[in-house]
């Protein structure tokens, strides 16, 4: 996991990794810390194939404010430098959010006729 501040190195980032996974947080949300949680555990599943980073729409909203997050905790997926996958809230059960999360990047990959096993 990687905090990241600056636009410049947001955009690096997305554009040189295969696989990207964005969470958007504040520190001062509750349902941003629960969040974390779940998106480190999807970022352990997916292991070396996926970049995983985060971004504090505080310290940094011209990131949030570009990619269109209106709220938090959100998630997003790039692959090859493309969004394939966004999400923004939560279900507040972790099993369920888990399953969600998993499902909806595994159709985004699918489509791009990519299998993950995750």
């Amino acid at each position: 996991m990687r905090l990241v501040i600056s636009m410049e190195e947001y955009r690096r980032i997305v554009e040189q990794g295969e696989l990207v996974l964005v969470e958007f947080y504040s520190d001062s949300d509750p349902l941003s810390r629960y969040f974390s949680r779940i998106m480190e555990d999807i970022a352990g599943r997916l292991g070396p194939r996926a970049v995983y980073i985060r971004v504090n729409v505080d310290m940094s909203p011209d990131i949030a404010e570009s990619e269109g997050v209106e709220r938090v905790p959100a998630a997003l997926l790039y692959y090859r430098g493309s969004n394939v996958w966004s999400q923004e809230g939560c279900l507040q059960n972790y099993s369920k959010d888990i399953y969600v999360i998993r499902q909806g990047i595994k159709d985004s990959l699918r489509r791009l006729n990519v299998h993950l096993r995750f």
